[in-house]
C-alpha cells in the first residue's frame, strides 16, 4: 500500500537519494529573539514526523534543533518586561542580552528553557546545539574561511535568485563582526588575507585585526551560515518558512 502521509514520502526521498547512510540527521531552529510561538512549533513538529518516519524504515536519526543565540538582538519585543533596559542591548548578541525576567543567564537562555522544558512533554526530544558556543569555541573557523575565499562566487549566486531591485551591488562579505569594544555588530569588514585573517573597524571608532581560528566574536551571514551547517552536522532533511521562499531569502 502506498504511503500517503507527506512525512512517509518525504522519509521515502530521502533514504532514496541518500540510500547508504548509516545515519540521518534532520534539524531545525530559531533565533530565540522573543516569545517562542506556535509558527514556531510547526517547524519543530514537521521534523519529528519525518524523523518518526524514518525511523520507522528502521534508519538510525538524529534529531538537531540549533538555537541561533548568535544573532543580533534587533528590537524590543512588547511583551518584555523592563523595555528601556533591554534597548540599551540593542545590536548585542543575544546572548549578551539580559534575561529581565530575572530567571535565566541571558534573555537567549529566558527564551530556550521555555521552549526546551515543554517538548519532552508532547514526546519530542531533539538534541539542543548553541551557535554562540560553537562559534566562540572555533568549531565554524574553516567554514567562515571557506565562505570568505568564495565570496565572490557566493554573491553570484545569491544575486542569481535576486531581481535587479535586491541584487548585491556593493562589495560582499559573508560574515560579520561584533565589535570586541562595544559589543555590537555596527562593524563593517576590510580586508582579508586570504588565510586567517580579517579586519574590522566599527562606528565606536575601533579597529582591530581577528584571527578567525581564535576569534569569539565572528560569525557568517545566515543564508551562509544555514548551508555551512548542513554539511558540518551532514543534514538531509531542514524545513524553511515564508522568509527563506521570499525575495532575496
Amino acid at each position: 500500500m502506498a504511503k500517503l502521509h507527506w512525512a512517509d514520502v518525504a522519509a521515502e526521498k530521502i533514504v532514496r537519494e541518500r540510500p547508504d547512510l548509516q545515519e540521518y540527521t534532520c534539524a531545525s531552529g530559531i533565533t530565540p529573539s522573543g516569545t517562542v510561538h506556535i509558527g514556531n512549533f510547526r517547524e519543530i513538529i514537521s521534523v519529528e514526523l519525518v524523523v518518526r518516519a524514518l525511523q520507522d524504515m528502521g534508519k538510525k536519526v538524529r534529531f538537531i534543533y540549533s538555537w541561533d543565540d548568535y544573532d543580533v538582538f534587533r528590537k524590543v519585543p512588547l511583551n518584555m518586561p523592563e523595555p528601556e533596559r533591554l534597548e540599551q542591548f540593542l545590536r548585542f548578541p543575544i546572548t549578551s542580552v539580559p534575561d529581565t525576567f530575572g530567571r535565566d543567564t541571558s534573555y537567549a537562555r529566558h527564551h530556550e528553557v521555555d521552549v526546551e522544558s515543554v517538548l519532552p512533554l508532547v514526546g519530542i526530544k531533539p538534541l539542543f546545539l548553541y551557535q554562540a558556543e560553537n562559534y566562540q569555541k572555533g568549531q565554524y573557523a574553516d567554514g567562515m574561511r571557506i565562505a570568505l575565499i568564495n565570496r565572490e562566487k557566493i554573491k553570484e549566486i545569491l544575486n542569481r535568485f535576486r531581481d535587479d531591485t535586491h541584487k548585491i551591488t556593493e562589495e560582499y562579505w559573508p560574515i560579520s563582526v561584533f565589535c570586541s569594544k562595544c559589543n555590537k555588530d555596527t562593524t563593517s569588514i576590510e580586508s582579508f588575507d586570504g588565510e586567517w585573517g580579517v579586519q574590522y573597524s566599527c562606528t565606536c571608532g575601533h579597529t582591530e585585526y581577528i584571527d578567525l581560528r581564535t576569534t569569539k566574536i565572528a560569525k557568517l551571514g545566515w543564508r551562509v551560515d544555514w548551508p555551512m551547517r548542513w554539511e558540518y552536522e551532514k543534514v538531509v532533511f531542514e524545513p524553511a518558512g515564508k522568509d527563506h521562499h521570499s525575495q532575496g531569502g
